[in-house]
């Protein structure tokens, strides 16, 4: 009965983690190592799911059930690294890929050199219990500690005052909350507390609360509509050696809101990505289809939108929002936002103070 509910709750996260994918693939745009962690952990819960249903049918298979799961930790690692680091660094990189060297070792070695039946769980073979309790505790732990460090440099780094570094911590929270389940199916399969279906259903509640935080996620990580692809990460200028490079660039710019700075010259980001202010100008052009100013303004109006839409707008002067926003004077941001929004934040703001007014397209 016990696993029969199982196989009901991984085809419900099944499909939500095919809905998780598709949307990924359509609204997420960049970062793009940001985007191929989260397609492969969604990939990769999908891929367990179906496993455990499948050997529901069939019969136990070590490499469809056990391997999906380390695979989702060691990429779950490098999502945060890059997340909070914007990039993955060797030491995540290395501590992932040697979860994953590891439990393919045993895996190999067990069905090709000392062939043990896949059906096989190779945690009741008495000769490895012990070793694999320690692995399995040595990963564990360092996981935690790896994502709990990781998430300490976040708050230490990010601006409090800034609206999306709020959002980003907000968020990250709950996730790291949603993970907890995990990292407490990993103890129960350690210890052999419990049955294997009841550890299953813990991993399973912790993939589904990732999996919705992940469809939830603060909606300035995908919402620049720069495209890129696999094949073309950087975007090559013709007459010159240099090259600027998208992921770069768009981690100063957007992710680390360098638009946001009184001083966001062209000048100044170009010096900081060591490359000409025409290169630089060049790329922008092609990349966004805009100028280099276009994007900057556009970029702190839809920051300024982002900050009357907290509720803590009344408090505030427009004058302050502005400032908040990268704009130097209340003019500057009213020139704007009528190109780029339309109308004025005056208008705005009395929109939304209207007590009839239930809801506003921005």
């Amino acid at each position: 009965m016990l696993q029969l509910v199982t196989n009901y709750f991984c085809a419900g996260l099944a499909a939500i983690s095919i809905l998780l994918f598709t949307e990924l693939c359509i609204n997420f745009k960049r970062p793009l190592n940001l985007k191929i962690t989260l397609l492969s952990i969604s990939f990769s819960v999908i891929f367990y799911c179906l496993g455990i249903i499948y050997c529901y049918y069939t019969r136990y298979n070590r490499w469809i059930v056990e391997m999906p799961s380390t695979f989702i930790t060691a990429i779950a690692l490098c999502f945060f690294s890059i997340l909070y680091l914007q990039k993955i660094k060797k030491y995540v990189f290395v501590f992932a890929a040697s979860m994953i060297t590891v439990q393919l070792f045993f895996f190999f070695y067990y069905s090709f050199v000392s062939p043990v039946d896949v059906s096989i769980n190779l945690g009741s073979i008495k000769s490895l219990l012990y070793t694999r309790i320690c692995f399995r505790l040595l990963y564990t732990i360092g996981s935690l500690w790896l994502i709990g460090s990781l998430y300490k440099k976040v708050l230490i780094k990010y601006d409090g005052d800034n609206l999306y570094h709020k959002y980003l911590k907000q968020w990250s929270l709950v996730l790291l909350l949603c993970i907890n389940p995990i990292w407490i199916a990993n103890l129960i399969k350690v210890t052999n507390l419990t049955s294997e279906s009841i550890e299953q259903l813990v991993r399973l509640t912790g993939y589904l609360g990732c999996i919705i935080c992940f469809l939830f996620r603060p909606k300035f990580l995908n919402k620049i509509s720069s495209q890129i692809t696999l094949f073309d990460k950087l975007d090559k200028q013709k007459g010159t050696d240099k090259e600027v490079n998208v992921t770069s660039f768009e981690n100063m710019f957007f992710t680390n809101l360098f638009y946001l700075n009184k001083e966001a010259s062209l000048q100044v980001i170009a010096t900081k990505l060591e490359v000409t202010e025409d290169l630089l100008n060049s790329f922008i052009t092609n990349q966004y289809g805009v100028s280099y100013n276009d994007l900057l303004n556009k970029s702190r109006v839809s920051y300024f939108v982002e900050l009357i839409n907290t509720s803590k707008h009344k408090d505030i002067t427009i004058d302050a929002l502005a400032q908040k926003a990268g704009f130097g004077t209340r003019q500057h941001l009213y020139k704007h936002f009528k190109r780029f929004h339309g109308g004025t934040p005056s208008d705005l703001l009395k929109a939304l103070n209207e007590p009839t007014s239930h809801s506003l397209n921005l």
